[in-house]
């Protein structure tokens, strides 16, 4: 597999673990908006248990106030037991449904802390994968710059060679010539001395 391919299939991957990021900050995201909602349901509760409180104060305050009339009185604690029961019983309910919504909220904080240590693993981990890319791409692209230059005194060498086996064609005609010159004038000689003997038989 060539450098632009890996390269390629390192973006992919790289590409992908951002995408899971992003998926698992927009559940982060979520997960805020809900205890934002806890918190507002938890004021709405608080002000339910003032409304309450004060209610029975204005009871207690009535119950004082008929203490003079016991015919009265008695009506009216009869009416206020009834609204305290009532309000007891509402008391309860809101217990009970603050208990509820407090091991939900629980339970979903204990998703956000799952969520959000996963998330900061996947970063780490996609940080270390990003180096170890990276850290690849240097050691490639180096060894590219050496193919380049082993390329480039290749391409020298052969240069050098064709170079030298042009001069040493040069010099084996030279030779080649040196060689027909002495063959002519060898045989210019024994043509000469063939003359001369002739001439010295002839006396």
């Amino acid at each position: 597999r060539g450098p632009p391919a890996a390269a390629m299939e390192d973006a992919d991957l790289i590409r992908l673990s951002v995408e899971r990021l992003k998926r698992q900050k927009e559940q982060v995201e979520g997960l805020k908006d809900t205890l934002l909602e806890r918190d507002a349901t938890l004021l709405e509760l608080q002000q339910q248990f003032d409304a309450l409180s004060e209610e029975l104060e204005d009871l207690q305050e009535a119950h004082e106030a008929l203490r003079s009339d016991k015919a009265t009185q008695d009506e009216a604690l009869r009416r206020a037991n009834e609204e305290l029961l009532a309000n007891s019983y509402r008391m309860r309910q809101s217990d009970e449904n603050f208990a509820a919504q407090e091991k939900k909220w629980q339970e979903m904080e204990d998703l956000m802390r799952v969520t959000v240590q996963r998330f900061k693993a996947q970063a780490v981990q996609a940080t270390q994968d990003l180096r170890k890319k990276d850290a690849a791409l240097h050691e490639s692209t180096a060894e590219a710059r050496e193919l380049r230059a082993q390329q480039k005194e290749n391409i020298e060498a052969k240069m050098r060679l064709e170079a030298a086996g042009d001069q040493q064609k040069k010099r084996i005609m030279e030779l080649e010539a040196a060689a027909a010159a002495a063959e002519e004038a060898k045989a210019e000689a024994e043509r000469r001395e063939k003359e001369l003997r002739i001439r010295l038989e002839v006396r």
